[in-house]
C-alpha cells in the first residue's frame, strides 16, 4: 500500500466512525475485540463488547432513559461517571 491509499483508508476510517458516533452497533465493530479505552477520568473498557454495552448506557442515559451514567470524552471512549 503507497503512502496516498494508506492516507485515504485513514480518512475512510476516520470519517465512518465519526458518522457512527451515535450508533453502538457500527462504532464498537470498526474496533477490534480486544480494544481497551481509557476515557479522561481513568475508565477502561476492555474488549469490544463491553464498549457496545457502555456506548448503549451512554446514550440511553442521554435520551433520559434509566440505567448507568457515562460521559463520551473527545476521543469516543466511554466510562463511569459519579452522580451529579
Amino acid at each position: 500500500m503507497d503512502t496516498t491509499n494508506a492516507t485515504h483508508a485513514i480518512r475512510e476510517l476516520v470519517a465512518r466512525s465519526q458518522e457512527a458516533q451515535t450508533d453502538p452497533e457500527v462504532l464498537p465493530a470498526l474496533h477490534t475485540s480486544d480494544l481497551v479505552l481509557i476515557n479522561l477520568a481513568g475508565r477502561r473498557v476492555f474488549g469490544r463488547e463491553a464498549f457496545e454495552s457502555a456506548m448503549t448506557a451512554a446514550l440511553a442515559s442521554r435520551s433520559g432513559t434509566s440505567g448507568p451514567r457515562w460521559r463520551s470524552t473527545t476521543s469516543g471512549s466511554y466510562g463511569p461517571t459519579s452522580p451529579s
